[in-house]
């Protein structure tokens, strides 16, 4: 009797096995071909892949360039394998950037009032020169919050400086999105909806990279967090 107690769980757990194998492989599936219509676009898409901490640029396919990311937490139901899009981005701090300098090319001389009656009128000011310097990458903010069209959050931050002080401001932050996820996703759920947030860390020039570049409108993908905290 214990022997068949033992071979009936034995089986069991084997059963359970494959069945995640067969959930990850569907999973999987149903991801490639999400991609593959998205190549066949030839657009630039991004992939988000929690599992193996990267963000990659895409074209027809093809990786452009990718981005490591040196921390992962996720919060909320995993997604779907579907194409997103992203609906819009939310600066934490607003990026600083250059004031436009109005330069004049010419001066314009003083009027001299004069006796006669017969004043003529004062010159107009001749047209002035404006010297307009393009947002580059450097003006992108390094934190920041983007929303996907189906309610999705994916908050970047640059990665922190080493020092005491930074690495219990880390820990803080740490301890409060953990406390503050459940109250986040009780709330939508009273509302009859889910909340899933992600947030991904990388060096600075990089996440203003991937501001710059991941625009409005734009479609990504969203692998699986198996490997996320």
């Amino acid at each position: 009797m214990r022997f068949l107690c033992v071979l009936l769980l034995i089986l069991g757990v084997v059963g359970s096995s494959r069945a995640d194998e067969v959930q990850q492989l569907q999973a999987a599936n149903r991801l490639l071909r999400a991609e593959l219509e998205l190549a066949k676009k030839g657009q630039l898409y991004m992939v988000f892949d929690l599992g193996e901490r990267q963000v990659q640029f895409k074209l027809s396919g093809v990786v452009a360039t990718r981005l490591t990311l040196s921390d992962v937490r996720f919060w909320g139901p995993e997604p779907s394998e579907k194409v997103r899009i992203l609906q819009k981005k939310e600066e934490v701090k607003s990026a600083e950037r250059e004031k436009i300098q109005v330069t004049s090319t010419t001066e314009t001389p003083p009027v001299v009032a004069t006796p006669s009656p017969e004043t003529k009128p004062a010159a107009e000011e001749a047209p002035k020169a404006f010297a307009l310097q393009a947002l580059e990458i450097d003006d992108m903010p390094a934190q920041y919050h983007m929303i996907l069209d189906d309610g999705i959050r994916i908050s970047v931050r640059s990665a922190r400086q080493e020092g005491m002080i930074s690495f219990l401001r880390e820990k803080a932050e740490s301890l409060w999105w953990y406390l503050s996820r459940p109250l986040i996703s009780l709330w939508q759920y009273v509302k009859g909806k889910t909340y899933t947030e992600v947030v991904l860390t990388l060096p600075q020039r990089e996440a203003q990279l991937l501001y710059w570049s991941f625009s409005e409108g734009a479609p990504c993908l969203l692998r699986r967090a198996a490997a996320a905290n």
